[in-house]
């Protein structure tokens, strides 16, 4: 948001009364403003994707939640996304009523998925969720700078590829630590990738880590789930969730009950 005064001219020595003038939008405002918010689910996904393709953080801040813009910090969009449908989620439970999801294709052949609320079309915040993940050997052309979450999520699993229960527990707590340490042994002798994010209002933060693993061919990708506010304000036990990625968080979404998928071909 942002506001505007207009400066008052007085005589030098003499005061004048603070005066505040709303500023009026120019038509031509008006019409961009429209244009950044579609009113349609892919329309909008598209454009929040081409916004955080262009790392244009201001514009996909508006358009997304505040957990959407951590992951959208940390990892870059594809450039040139190219088919993409969307479907309603209302089939899923009253906790995804008023949803869509929303699948485009990357050039690489991996998908990222949108969750959309439907009452926010046409207006701010309307991608409420987001899965952002890959295969690890494509991740790399993705990833931006390092983030305060990123650190945070690196030095939990750097004390887990080194076994140092201490700075886990920490980070997490002594059973999350303590599970991970004596169920899920990993090859020090190999580095662990990163991979992307996800993210959903109303829920911890997630970071994708592939995890390696003794032998390799277990390894698995590993997602480490963050409280956003304990982390930013620089607390302890700010992981407080890992999990792992067998299939995409929303594979089979679209299909059997939950009614017409549209479709839009590649641009």
């Amino acid at each position: 948001m942002s506001a505007s005064s207009a400066a008052s001219s007085t005589t030098p020595g003499e005061s004048a009364e603070p005066t505040s003038v709303e500023p009026t939008p120019s038509a031509t405002e008006t019409a961009d403003d429209a244009s950044a918010y579609p009113g349609d689910s892919i329309g909008y996904a598209r454009a929040f994707l081409a916004a955080w393709a262009a790392q244009d953080d201001s514009t996909v801040a508006r358009m997304a939640v505040d957990v959407v813009s951590h992951g959208t910090d940390s990892w870059a969009a594809a450039t040139g996304y190219g088919e993409a449908w969307s479907c309603g989620m209302d089939h899923l439970g009253a906790g995804w009523a008023g949803h869509d999801l929303v699948t485009a294709m990357r050039p690489d052949v991996g998908s990222t998925d949108l969750v959309v609320r439907r009452s926010a079309l046409g207006g701010p915040d309307a991608v409420v969720g987001v899965d952002h993940t890959f295969a690890a050997e494509m991740a790399a052309p993705y990833s931006r700078p390092e983030t305060v979450l990123d650190a945070y999520a690196r030095q939990f699993v750097e004390a887990w590829m080194s076994e140092d229960l201490v700075t886990m527990t920490r980070l997490s707590d002594a059973e999350l630590a303590n599970n991970l340490l004596q169920n899920y042994p990993v090859d020090p002798a190999r580095a662990p990738v990163w991979a992307g994010f996800q993210a959903m209002e109303g829920e911890p933060f997630y970071l994708a880590v592939q995890v390696p693993t003794a032998p390799e061919e277990r390894d698995f990708l590993d997602i480490v789930g963050m409280d956003t506010a304990t982390v930013l304000g620089g607390e302890p036990h700010g992981v407080v969730d890992t999990n792992f990625i067998v299939d995409p968080i929303y594979s089979g979404v679209c299909g059997g009950g939950s009614g017409p998928i549209v479709t839009d071909p590649a641009p």
